[in-house]
């Protein structure tokens, strides 16, 4: 997986940011600038999105997976509840 540093990362946005300029000399430095920080980094444009890919999916599967985690913990917090109050009702006096 091709990624770039934080600080390389952290100048890449800032320089695509500056993109948008009315001013066309700051869009082609921007542009410049954007291209040549991967490409000092040995990173391919294509493995900088494809990493972003790959993370998108991991993201979304680390969430799934906390969503089945704390359903199982209020299922089992139920099942040890339901366990406390059926041993109540059995010492219970008659």
């Amino acid at each position: 997986m091709a990624t770039l540093p934080r600080n390389e990362l952290a100048r890449l946005v800032k320089a695509l940011g500056m993109v948008g300029s009315s001013h066309d000399g700051k869009v082609v430095n921007a542009i410049r600038l954007a291209t040549r920080i991967p490409d000092q980094a040995g990173v391919t444009w294509p493995a900088l999105l494809e990493t972003h890919d790959q993370l998108a999916v991991a993201t979304e599967a680390a969430s799934v997976l906390l969503a089945e985690n704390n359903a199982l913990k209020a299922e089992l917090e139920q099942a040890r509840a339901a366990g406390r109050s059926s041993r109540e009702s059995r010492r219970a006096p008659a």
